[in-house]
């Protein structure tokens, strides 16, 4: 009889697993999930390659983002082209689609599209911690294209009226966004007062850790964000239109500042699933990742502050208190 009942109970166990595998959320005990152990052990024979990976909508359009617009307002920096006509334009277009990304990243949550699933299994191993769950950080990117992309326009010199007049709401939001940013990734890293019960929840594997470190890295990066948030919090159009009259370059600089950030958060999210993917190993992908970003956000930055930064035109500290 007892043997009847284990032989039911791990037939139930076994429906129950083929079932969550039906439904998309699948087993990590094959090791297939290279968000959770690297993909050192895939030949290079049975790995997808780059461009059958990032053809999908998903892609497309963060490659949109990243290769024309951002490629040419990289070259634009590069070579000291602010022609009203040109980089106002790249900046909009910029914008429309950090915005646009992020909503599309909502979706994909919602709908699953591309999503790493996970269940809590009977011993606990389907379920991630915090931001090592496939959902929680693309809600994180997402939230983060968006918040950047408002940013930007805020400063830009293509902001409109009706965006100016929500300075006392979507600063203070965006505040907020960009001081989780950081707190997130830390509470991720260092389980604060056991937040995540390890007893249910697994500790994260290597290649967690080395995720959640460039995350937590790449959150306190956005702390430079806050003080601009809090100023149009507290100052709003005044503010701005002091600094303007004061340094008729600070829009320029401000708004590129903040889409360069845009640009190298796509670019970490495509870096993500190719990586997620199994394209190549994240040993192999983190550099390179770190050449585009250099290619995109560093070296254009660079330029950027050689070109406005010979006069008084900017200002690098002393705008906030104007």
């Amino acid at each position: 009889m007892m043997a009847a009942a284990s032989t039911t109970t791990t037939t139930t166990t076994t429906k129950s697993a083929t079932a969550l595998a039906d439904d998309g959320k699948e087993d990590l005990h094959n090791n297939d999930d290279y968000l959770v152990i690297d993909s050192l052990h895939v030949s290079d024979e049975d790995r997808p390659s780059l461009i059958e990976t990032l053809n999908n909508p998903r892609d497309g359009l963060a490659l949109l983002l990243l290769v024309p617009i951002a490629g040419t307002v990289s070259l634009c920096n590069i070579f000291g082209i602010y022609t009203p006509e040109l980089y106002t334009n790249l900046e909009v277009t910029s914008i429309v689609l950090g915005i646009l990304s992020g909503l599309v990243t909502y979706l994909q949550i919602a709908t699953g599209y591309k999503i790493r699933k996970y269940s809590l299994d009977i011993d606990g191993t389907n379920c991630r911690r915090g931001l090592a769950e496939d959902s929680n950080v693309n809600f994180y990117a997402g939230t983060y294209s968006i918040t950047v992309s408002w940013l930007a326009l805020r400063e830009s010199n293509a902001c409109p009226n009706w965006l100016e007049s929500m300075d006392s709401v979507l600063p203070w939001i965006s505040l907020s966004v960009f001081f989780l940013a950081a707190l997130i990734p830390a509470i991720t890293l260092f389980n604060p007062g056991n937040i995540f019960d390890e007893e249910t929840i697994p500790p994260l594997s290597g290649t967690e850790l080395v995720r959640m470190r460039g995350l937590l890295g790449i959150g306190i990066l956005a702390s430079v964000f806050a003080p601009s948030c809090f100023a149009f919090a507290t100052g709003g159009s005044d503010w701005w239109d002091r600094v303007s009259a004061l340094f008729p370059s600070q829009r320029v600089l401000e708004s590129t500042t903040a889409l360069f950030a845009l640009y190298a958060n796509e670019a970490s999210m495509v870096s993500h699933r190719c990586g997620k993917a199994g394209v190549a190993p994240f040993r192999t992908i983190v550099p390179l990742f770190a050449v585009v970003c250099f290619i995109l956000t560093i070296l254009p930055c660079a330029f950027l502050l050689y070109w406005l930064g010979g006069g008084d035109d900017i200002s690098f500290f002393s705008f906030y208190r104007v």
